[in-house]
């Protein structure tokens, strides 16, 4: 295994710091992402991966588990593991899309912790920025922001009301989401309308928001993926019908 990741010392004040356990799954999983777009065959099948995602399943994500610990202190049911991995789900910091042989994992704002720019080979600058280089870090930069998008730009009634709770809970605008993020939310939208209709949906997103874990940004996207599971749970609950 090549490469390194970044690590944000604000981790120390997250929750899931002092939980040794999914924390180092935490870790496994940052560790284990592609910092490239990439290609890989998984059963005679290309999955196409691209950065911040990696493939996983049941016994994979165990066995990387408890690689290199104690026998006391490695985990002894598969699901166990897994369960974890989608407590990380449900708190924001990863989304998995499953099929019945295996799972994609994908980091959450990876882009934006994650630069892969100088993966590869990182060399300290001795050297004030010329011009020139001003110059390209510039388009390099405006060219990220081409990239984003601003939701409440392009937001409909149902997002709207998602974007209403999260500045009440948060005091500031939805974080900008990459287009290729933003077709994604358009995606999930969509097929929600043939769910629930907008009061119910409005129903579930206040419910979202007075129970969100202390750690969780709040982006849409994670709450729209995990939302048929979100859905299903509250009903067995008996919150909603």
């Amino acid at each position: 295994m090549q490469g390194w990741i970044k690590l944000h010392r604000k981790i120390r004040a997250n929750p899931i710091f002092n939980d040794h356990k999914l924390l180092r799954l935490w870790l496994i999983c940052l560790t284990e992402a592609s910092h490239k777009e990439r290609d890989q065959i998984v059963e005679r099948k290309t999955v196409h991966l691209m950065p911040g995602q990696f493939i996983t399943g049941r016994f994979a994500i165990f066995d990387m588990y408890n690689n290199g610990l104690k026998p006391v202190d490695r985990i002894k049911e598969p699901k166990t593991v897994y369960r974890w991995l989608e407590k990380l789900e449900m708190t924001g910091y990863l989304t998995i899309k499953k099929t019945t042989k295996y799972s994609v994992v994908t980091i959450n704002n990876w882009s934006l912790y994650q630069n892969s720019d100088h993966q590869d080979s990182y060399k300290r600058p001795s050297f004030e920025p010329t011009i020139d280089h001003k110059q390209e870090s510039k388009e390099v930069k405006n060219e990220k922001e081409k990239r984003y998008m601003d939701l409440s730009i392009h937001g409909d009634d149902f997002l709207n009301i998602y974007l209403y709770y999260f500045n009440q809970k948060f005091q500031r605008q939805h974080m900008k989401v990459s287009k290729e993020n933003h077709e994604l939310i358009q995606n999930q939208l969509d097929s929600f309308r043939k769910i629930v209709d907008i009061e119910e949906f409005e129903e579930i997103v206040q419910y979202h928001f007075e129970y969100l874990p202390a750690n969780n940004d709040g982006n849409v996207l994670p709450f729209l993926i995990a939302f048929p599971r979100y859905l299903e749970q509250l009903q067995s609950d008996g919150y909603y019908d």
